[in-house]
């Protein structure tokens, strides 16, 4: 498992992700809970609060003011606002699986087979059954938390490349380190313009990778990286967060000038990160 312990290649990706998704016991136990968690779904049907004003956010443009574009524009290329019953939902399930397949990805690389395959798949498992707010949402695609999870992860992956070849020894961060943190910054500004509180599953994401990767390293590493360690890369995805925060901002503003959203800033608090 060396090739998974130092820096990671696109090649090294796709091996994880391909070796994820040929393991028949991770993809038998993941599909499983993806069946059983939205057939529940389709023999309990319930309809949220937030669900009977979805003309209001999608076709007036509410929800883009509240600074959730993503699911604005996605509605003028799929029509979310319209009635498809467990359409969307399967979509969504979908999603949800490919997010964590690549979820368990970012956690392979640090671990690799330190942890067996049954350890990945009760992961994926309980992270398909349980997405973030279930109380309320379950799996509709309008409410942007499968995208959401799906660029979350693929945002710590884009952080988990940057930081391994800022390892490497060099004066200045060259162009591929650079666009390594400015992907990551792009992504998470995706899943914050599903839903804001990926702010917080992103940085709870970037500690809880520091703190695997002390835990299958020990100080070995952290003495031979120091301040490129830990620091370096809590500094660089504080870089990515205000990036993304910005972009979000510049977002709302360009949108609502662009599909004059003007008289209904006085309708909803916008949301903050």
């Amino acid at each position: 498992m060396e090739k998974y312990r130092e820096t990671k290649t696109t090649a090294d990706w796709n091996g994880m992700l391909h070796k994820l998704c040929g393991n028949r016991l991770y993809m038998g136990i993941l599909l499983l809970t993806a069946v059983c968690a939205y057939g529940y779904k389709v023999t309990n049907v319930t309809i949220g609060i937030d669900d009977t004003p979805s003309l209001y956010y999608f076709e007036e443009g509410l929800i883009a003011i509240v600074g959730r574009w993503v699911l604005f524009l996605l509605n003028k290329v799929i029509s979310l606002a319209e009635f498809a019953p467990f359409v969307t939902d399967f979509a969504a399930v979908l999603l949800l699986i490919a997010a964590a397949i690549v979820w368990s990805a970012l956690f392979y690389s640090v671990f690799g087979e330190k942890i067996p395959m049954t350890g990945y798949a009760y992961f994926a498992a309980v992270f398909v059954s349980c997405p973030l707010i279930s109380e309320v949402f379950t799996y509709f695609l309008h409410n942007g938390i499968a995208i959401g999870y799906l660029s979350c992860a693929v945002s710590l992956c884009c952080m988990r490349e940057w930081q391994n070849s800022m390892r490497k020894p060099r004066e200045k961060p060259d162009c591929p380190a650079v666009t390594k943190l400015a992907a990551a910054a792009v992504f998470l500004w995706i899943a914050m313009g599903c839903y804001e509180s990926f702010m917080i599953l992103w940085l709870a994401g970037l500690l809880l990778l520091l703190l695997s990767e002390r835990i299958r390293l020990g100080t070995e590493r952290t003495a031979r990286t120091g301040e490129r360690g830990v620091f370096g890369t809590l500094a660089g995805g504080a870089l990515a967060a205000l990036a993304a925060v910005l972009l979000r901002s510049l977002m709302i503003v360009v949108l609502t000038k662009a599909f004059h959203l003007e008289y209904l800033q006085g309708e909803a608090v916008q949301r903050s990160v």
